[in-house]
């Protein structure tokens, strides 16, 4: 057997996990750069950019989670290991999963933004 990093599928899947996590944090800064001039010139955000923060957050650690559990099932066994920083990472992302600010629902905020409703939760 052949080590990950000699496995052209597995290094396939390492290109997409890095492109899914580049890909969140880029629209992670553009979102905030948005936020953060508007908030700098004195305006109030507006709907729509209430709505691309929350549905920015969701994603970002969605996509996180996606690319790292597709490199766990890239390397199968060992990643399973105790010692693996791919089971430990996949642990953390799924307990960051479950906060509040992060969950699922939180689409569900975004997409009633878009339509000026606010959120049962006053944080975006």
């Amino acid at each position: 057997m052949r080590a990950a990093t000699e496995e052209p599928a597995a290094l396939a899947e390492l290109a997409r996990a890095a492109s899914m996590i580049g890909a969140s944090r880029s629209f992670v800064f553009g979102t905030l750069g948005e936020l953060s001039a508007t908030i700098a010139a004195g305006q109030e955000l507006s709907f729509d950019q209430r709505a691309r923060w929350a549905g920015c957050v969701v994603h970002a650690g969605t996509m996180c989670r996606d690319a790292v559990q597709l490199l766990v099932d890239t390397v199968v066994a060992g990643a399973l290991q105790r010692s693996s920083p791919l089971q430990r990472h996949l642990n953390d992302l799924n307990m960051i999963a479950q906060h509040g600010l992060s969950q699922k629902r939180v689409w569900e905020w975004s997409g009633g933004l878009y339509f000026r409703r606010p959120p049962p939760v006053p944080v975006y």
